[in-house]
Formats: structure tokens, C-alpha cells, sequence
């Protein structure tokens, strides 16, 4: 029997199915929450600092969409499954959350360090004001307001790390002289310092290994739950049991 056959054989056979059925699942899986990690990088990256809705609140609202799309994904999901199928797949919601976070945070690095690398342009400038918008609940954000050498204002995030606004605005008091890097294009949002000369690659890969670990554990308890249900469905005779009409009198009479 040739590779096709076997194959066939293989898929037909209860055992088979689960394994087919999974992959399947994980790639929806992957796929999808891939598509969310990237408009969510494309709203990162687009986001000024200084618009009427801070970084941090913009994301803030989409990770809290992204919750419930999770929350509301591993209920429908769970119906039919074992409870260790539910332990599995709700572990496996958590981590999908954490890697989709992850994905979308390293992309938005990676972009706007390969902005700035390729085209941004330095330029001398003062600080000439720091302060805090939001607050601990809907969280915060460190400001900084320049003045470039030409006589531009610009205001931007204190520090491109999130966690590093404050000890940035503490270690930049107004009057500091200090240097900002542009996007000509306005793409990536202009940052303290001289244009990067590499691109975040940690958090991506993080990222990635994470939805991939993450889709592929939730797969298994689906993708069995997936087969069961189908092979549980009725079905025709198969065609090699079928009997064509007239040969059964045919058979009697002889």
C-alpha cells in the first residue's frame, strides 16, 4: 500500500482523528491570537503620547477586551470536556493571555527600534517639563516636554519602557540638556537618546513560544473532544459494506 493509503488509513481510524482534530485547533488558535498580538502592536505604535487617551489607558482597554475574549472563548470551549480537560485548557487560557500581551509588547518594540534605526534623526534638546497623567487605578504614564534646538516643543513618554518613567523623570529634572530621536514619518513615536543600533528581539520570541506552547496544550482536550463528538454523529453504511440493490434476492435465490 502506497504513502496515501496509509495515510488515509491512518486519519480513518478513531485514533487518528484526535491527533488531526488537534492540529487543527491549534492553529486556529495560534492564528488568531497572533492577529490580535498584531492590532494590538498597531495600536501601540500608533499611539501618540500626548492624545486625549494615554498609552497606558489605550492599552489597558485592550488587554481588558482581550480578557474577556479569552474568558468568554474558554467557556464556550469548555462545554464536554473532562475536568482535567478544563484544568488543561484553563491553564492554557491564562498563558495564551500572558504570550498575547508579550507578542503584541515585543512587536511594538521591535517596529519602532527598526523606525528609528533605519530612519530616525537625533536632535539636542532641553527638558522643560515632566509630570504624571492617570492615576493608580487606570494607570500611569510619565511625561516629558522638550524644547528641540530648532524651537520645536515635543511632548513623549519619559522613558520607551513603561517601567521606567519615573526613575527616568527623577533622573531628568527640567533644565537637563538631552537628546531625542525623530521619525521623519511621524511613525514611531519619538524617544529619548540617539537612534537604537539593534531591535528587540527577546520579547518577541517570548512572545511567540508562548501562544505556539499555549494553542498547541489547549489543542489536545479539544481536538479529543472534537473527534468524540463526530464519531458520535450517525453515519451511512460505508461504501464497501453497502449491498447494490438486486444482489440480495440474487444471493437468496441461489
Amino acid at each position: 500500500m502506497g504513502a496515501d493509503g496509509e495515510r488515509g488509513r491512518f486519519v480513518g481510524r478513531p485514533a487518528g482523528r484526535p491527533v488531526v482534530w488537534s492540529g487543527v485547533w491549534a492553529a486556529g488558535l495560534t492564528g488568531a491570537f497572533t492577529g490580535l498580538a498584531w492590532l494590538f502592536m498597531r495600536w501601540d505604535l500608533h499611539t501618540r503620547a500626548d492624545s486625549g487617551l494615554s498609552r497606558m489607558q489605550g492599552l489597558a482597554w485592550m488587554y481588558l477586551a482581550l480578557a474577556g475574549i479569552v474568558a468568554f472563548g474558554l467557556l464556550a470551549a469548555s462545554r464536554g470536556l473532562t475536568s482535567r480537560g478544563v484544568r488543561a485548557t484553563g491553564l492554557a487560557a491564562g498563558v495564551l493571555y500572558a504570550g498575547t500581551i508579550t507578542l503584541a509588547y515585543g512587536w511594538s518594540a521591535r517596529a519602532a527600534d527598526e523606525i528609528l534605526r533605519d530612519r530616525g534623526v537625533a536632535y539636542p534638546a532641553v527638558v522643560t517639563a515632566t509630570w504624571t497623567r492617570g492615576d493608580g487605578e487606570s494607570g500611569e504614564v510619565h511625561l516629558a516636554e522638550v524644547r528641540l534646538r530648532d524651537g520645536r516643543t515635543l511632548t513623549l513618554a519619559a522613558s520607551p519602557s513603561l517601567f521606567r518613567g519615573a526613575a527616568w523623570a527623577r533622573e531628568h529634572p527640567v533644565g537637563t540638556e538631552s537628546e531625542v530621536t525623530l521619525d521623519p514619518e511621524d511613525v514611531a513615536q519619538p524617544r529619548f537618546g540617539p537612534p537604537p543600533t539593534g531591535a528587540a528581539v527577546g520579547w518577541p520570541a517570548a512572545g511567540a513560544g508562548a501562544v505556539a506552547a499555549a494553542s498547541l496544550a489547549a489543542a489536545v482536550p479539544l481536538g479529543a473532544r472534537t473527534a468524540a463528538r463526530r464519531a458520535h454523529r450517525p453515519h451511512g453504511p460505508e461504501p464497501r459494506d453497502a449491498v447494490p440493490r438486486g444482489c440480495g434476492q440474487g444471493l437468496r435465490d441461489a
